[in-house]
């Protein structure tokens, strides 16, 4: 997916809400589409396609009283290779900020960029 840009905006003190990303979809007959606020969630579960106990969905709306999804991806793999691409900027972005203590960061070995 090289026609893609994704955005990590890092969460403090939001509970299980680890971050928000945006994605950026670069089309030649429309322009760049943003997609808005696909969360990243602390999870009791671990996620056995990220190897963490992390969440990713899209970004969602409350109707009544249920949180339903507002994007849909038709193919199950294109979904799994942008939560992957999400996985990776966000663990990037934790990387990044200062802020963190190392002992925070928690990136398994096989997805290091380097």
């Amino acid at each position: 997916m090289k026609n893609i840009q994704i955005n990590i905006n890092l969460k403090k003190n939001c509970g299980n809400l680890l971050a928000n990303a945006d994605v950026s979809l670069i089309t030649n007959e429309f322009g760049v589409i943003i997609l808005k606020d696909f969360q990243i969630w602390k999870s009791p579960k671990e996620n056995s396609r990220l190897g963490d106990s992390i969440n990713i969905q899209p970004p969602t709306i409350k109707y009544f009283g249920k949180f339903r999804p507002r994007i849909f991806f038709e193919d199950e793999n294109v979904w799994k290779e942008l939560e992957r691409q999400i996985w990776n900027n966000y663990t990037l972005k934790i990387i990044e900020d200062e802020s963190l203590e190392v002992e925070d960061i928690v990136v398994p070995v096989e997805e290091m960029p380097f």
